[in-house]
């Protein structure tokens, strides 16, 4: 056959010219085997074999490689294929082409094996296709040097070669971290980025088969994915011409916690707790994904360092799968006594040969612990041979025997029942494990840290897990539901703690109530203080909430969160006796106490109910504490208003008073001229201009000045100072803060007595809205929430929320000339009934359809509550003004019911991944509602005094909006 170098057309040998063009026939060259292999930073690899015909490469889509890159020419370059050869030419491209690093400056460039190509972002490696050697994968994609790869893993170079290995052309190996039983743990630099990461090379024995491979590949695909602060993180995989299958990791020291425990034979109670729970974590999160770890030991727990020089554990190098596919490769992955894994660390059920469960890995840990604990193993035979015996048969030491007579007996209990011979006697969970040593160590009497985690991220990767007696199909995969299927056995909503808080919260906020009611009132009625310096005072209080939750919850997880939570009740009690005897000056300065109080009291309570209620039933749980919370400080608010007058004409001897009324020129509906209460004739007189109030913002003109008796509860509450002398009214208010500060001892005293800080019963994590999928989570891993995305939503729900409650709803109604009386009704009503009536359903709800659907409650409450007020004003003066101002509350306190049992739910599944940190956790996600309540009170006071509620209700309604939309999304992507 000849073929024409210009049209490429094939003809048989007795033409010599191409009848097309007539072109001279050149003979027709053995096929060309050959394939580029493209890498993108931001893509898959691709394999592209060459045609024996010109090959075009650029972005347009008429090229025979398409490459989407901004720095790559329509039509790049070309690859012609001449006489067995392949030539690669320019094409006039904008930035060029690379050839092993030069710039390609000649007309043309002979492609040699190996050759890489770099065409903008994309690296090209060309290759020369081969015949490949039995038992070499599909999944080689580049030639690197001559080395050839041993039993363990290592690479070794040959005689000819240079001692610096490449490997797959990449990685520049500079030195053997370790040897465990998945291979050599490399320390090396990625050539393209120059910076460190850690390379394990797998023995060849573990990815002989294409079956085996398959499964590595998948895995690291997985690793890729999915991330945890404590899981090695993995870069990358591949498997070089050589024949080396290797893994990409984070860099790594090196440092074991092997390493630890010969340094440190014996830790401390407190390090362990902080080492031991951040393993938990990583282990607890491989068995949400399916996996069984098989072979966890402290030489494969890395243990690096922070910034701060704190201890970080690394999880990695997990047991890795065994190929029941294969008799001879299962008999590879078989250790020295017939078993998989490490004989010091292998359960009685691993022994037996019988199917793994999550169970297996928390007697591994047990032992982990038990070593890191007195520096020794509970089993250390002389003969390897009695491993088995005494793993299956021997009692469990007693730790205290090993010179930890320090320890007590919780943390000994701990020990021996995750030493369980029986993994159902065992606890579920490492989550559990982890929970119940810190509880113990948290009883202590001393002061012990507990572990402060780091940021959450996302599950992290482990291998596959098949069972021990599996029967499946070449090249698949079983993934066993890791953690056991067992009967949850905490407490549901109604159990001792929450009930207790929820009597504390019943007297607290009553207190609370009643100050709430008190201080603004205080504030412009005693110290004739402005509407702007009122809202300034909020700002103070909300200032130190949002700063010091964090630290409050950090504070609750080291000593205890009973301790702090008493100790911001002591706190709150002594701001309600600071109330009662202020100066203007010393308003401020209680501010800031009081929001210390808030600070301190909120996270300690969330992660409480937390700790001691089923996942099922939390959001009824919360929900019962957040009513008990609203209503009572309805009361509290209600029973301020209503008292008031009461003592006003108590301490002040009169249930009526002499009033002067100036009549303007300006006329209601009903066509009655408008009146207004004015502090004394004195300059008011006929003709005299008075400003506008918020009903109606013009000014208007005194027609006459009249005096008139008026009953005391009929006086608005703005214009109490105007006829009250400024003795009995500020008397009032004090005693008002006399009886909240009782309320508040009272709940000191219930809290000292009856709420005891107690480990939990059976918990398991990872069973609701994931236990079906725990068997096809490989292809789509569960993500753990981000702390910091949830606070952004608690603040962007709450914001419009805070804009027409608390303090400014007091001044709303002030300015709109409502009666105390009518304002206690509407806290009665609004405030009290409906979180009554509405909190324990949408916490029912929350438990049965999902969180994420019922807060979305919380932007439409917002929405309707804000076309409501922005029509209140319209009523001013009539009979319907305390019906709307009601209706408008109370929509408002239907969402605020929707919002809070199911944050006190989201926020318990956020926090549920760092248990050892769960308060501040709350803290953090509290911190994010109280950012609203920092900002949005004080904009909404501004805006009431300098403008009017129609655009305060816009801004309103957009944030709703805005909220609505970011929420959406937020529970989409955690699919809570």
């Amino acid at each position: 056959m000849k073929r024409c170098p210009a049209c490429r057309r094939e003809f048989s040998d007795n033409y010599t010219f191409c009848d097309q063009d007539g072109t001279t026939l050149i003979p027709g060259a053995a096929a060309m085997n050959a394939k580029l292999v493209i890498v993108r930073p931001d893509g898959p690899v691709r394999e592209f074999d060459l045609p024996d015909h010109d090959c075009l490469i650029g972005k347009a889509p008429e090229n025979d490689i398409v490459i989407k890159d901004t720095a790559v020419s329509r039509k790049h370059a070309v690859i012609e294929p001449r006489e067995g050869k392949f030539f690669i030419k320019d094409l006039g491209s904008l930035n060029g082409i690379l050839i092993n690093g030069s710039r390609l400056t000649a007309a043309e460039h002979l492609l040699s094996e190996g050759d890489r190509i770099q065409l903008g972002r994309s690296t090209i490696t060309f290759h020369f296709a081969a015949e490949k050697a039995s038992g070499e994968d599909k999944y080689s994609t580049t030639t690197g040097p001559a080395y050839r790869v041993a039993q363990t893993g290592e690479l070794v170079p040959k005689a000819t070669q240079s001692k610096v290995i490449v490997l797959d052309g990449r990685y520049e190996l500079e030195s053997i971290i370790s040897h465990d039983s998945t291979g050599t743990l490399y320390r090396a630099r990625r050539i393209v980025l120059k910076d460190q990461v850690s390379v394990r090379v797998l023995r060849p024995e573990l990815v002989r088969s294409e079956t085996a491979l398959g499964r590595f590949r998948r895995q690291a695909m997985v690793a890729a994915r999915i991330k945890h602060p404590n899981s090695v993180q993995v870069f990358d995989f591949g498997y070089s011409d050589q024949g080396a299958a290797y893994i990409v990791e984070e860099p790594l020291s090196g440092y074991t916690l092997r390493d630890l425990v010969k340094d440190e034979r014996g830790l401390s109670l407190a390090h362990v707790v902080e080492l031991f729970n951040q393993i938990c974590g990583a282990v607890h999160a491989a068995h949400l994904n399916g996996i069984v770890l098989r072979d966890l030991k402290p030489e494969t727990i890395y243990v690096e360092s922070d910034e701060a020089g704190h201890h970080v554990v690394k999880v990695g190098s997990y047991g890795l799968a065994k190929i029941e596919d294969d008799a001879e490769q299962g008999k590879a992955l078989t250790g020295p006594l017939g078993i998989f894994g490490s004989p010091q660390y292998t359960s009685p059920e691993q022994w037996l040969n019988k199917p793994l469960d999550g169970r297996s890995d928390i007697y591994a840990l047990g032992i982990i612990l038990f070593e890191l604990l007195t520096g020794t193993l509970p089993f250390n035979p002389e003969n390897p041979a009695d491993f088995a015996d005494l793993h299956l048969n021997a009692p469990i030491p007693d730790i205290t025997e090993y010179g930890r007579a320090d320890l007590d007996e919780g943390v000994a209990a701990v020990v021996s029942r995750s030493l369980s011979k029986d993994p159902e006697q065992r606890q579920a969970s490492a989550l559990q494990l982890a929970e119940e040593l810190q509880a113990v160590s948290g009883a202590r009497e001393s002061a012990i840290s507990r572990l402060v985690s780091r940021a959450t991220g996302l599950l992290p990767f482990s291998p596959l897990v098949v069972p021990q007696k599996a029967t499946v199909p070449a090249g698949e995969a079983i993934l066993q539901p890791a953690l056991p299927e067992i009967e949850e056995k905490g407490q549901g909503a109604f159990n001792p703690v929450v009930m207790a808080l929820m009597a504390e919260a019943f007297l607290s906020r009553i207190s609370s109530g009643m100050i709430k009611t008190a201080v603004p009132l205080y504030a412009l009625l005693v110290f004739g203080m402005k509407i702007t310096s009122v809202m300034v005072l909020v700002l103070i209080q909300n200032v130190v909430p949002l700063l010091m939750r964090p630290v409050f919850g950090t504070l609750a997880d080291k000593y205890g969160k009973k301790r702090i939570f008493m100790i911001s009740l002591t706190i709150r009690t002594v701001v309600s006796v600071l109330y009662a005897v202020a100066t203007l000056p010393m308003l401020f300065i209680i501010s800031i106490v009081r929001g210390i109080a808030d600070s301190a009291k909120g996270p300690s309570a969330s992660a409480m109910i937390a700790d001691h209620t089923d996942e099922k039933n939390i959001a009824q749980a919360y929900s019962w504490y957040t009513t008990t919370k609203s209503t009572s400080g309805g009361i509290g608010e209600s029973l301020a208003a209503f008292v008031l007058v009461a003592l006003i004409a108590f301490f002040g001897g009169m249930h009526s008073v002499n009033a002067n009324i100036a009549v303007m020129d300006k006329v209601t509906r009903t066509g009655k001229n408008v009146e207004e209460i004015v502090k004394a004739t004195a300059g008011i007189q006929p003709g005299a201009i008075l400003p506008g109030k918020e009903s109606d913002p013009k000014p208007s003109r005194v027609l006459r000045v009249e005096q008139r008796q008026m009953r005391l509860k009929d006086v608005p509450i703005e214009d109490l100072p105007k006829v009250v002398d400024p003795a009995p009214l500020r008397k009032a208010l004090v005693a008002i803060f006399v009886a909240s500060t009782f309320f508040s001892a009272l709940s000191l005293l219930l809290v000292a007595i009856f709420i005891k800080e107690k480990k939990k019963k059976e918990k398991k994590k990872g069973k609701k809205g994931s236990g079906e999928a725990l068997t096809g989570q490989l292809d789509d891993p569960q993500e753990q929430p981000n702390v910091w995305y949830f606070a952004l939503l608690g603040t962007a729900l709450t914001a419009p929320a805070y804009m027409v409650t608390g303090e400014f709803f007091v001044i709303l109604a002030v300015k709109l000339e409502v009666t105390p009386n009518s304002l206690g009704w509407i806290k009665l009503l609004a405030e009290t009934a409906t979180p009554l009536l509405f909190g324990p359903f949408f916490g029912w709800l929350a438990d049965r359809i999902g969180a994420g659907k019922v807060i979305a409650l919380r932007s439409i409450a917002n929405l309707l509550t804000s076309a409501l007020f922005w029509i209140v004003p319209w009523f001013a003066g009539s009979a319907l003004l305390g019906l709307m101002m009601g209706l408008a509350r109370g929509i408002d306190e239907i969402g605020k019911a929707a919002f809070k049992p199911t944050w006190g739910a989201i926020a318990a599944k956020v926090s549920s991944f760092n248990l050892s940190s769960r308060s501040r956790t709350m803290g953090i996600l509290e911190g994010g509602v109280d950012a609203s309540d920092l900002a949005f009170p004080v904009l909404a006071g501004v805006m009431l005094q300098y403008l009017s509620l129609g655009p305060l209700m816009l801004v309103r309604a957009v944030l709703a909006l805005l909220a609505e939309v970011y929420g959406h999304l937020l529970m989409k992507k955690y699919r809570i």
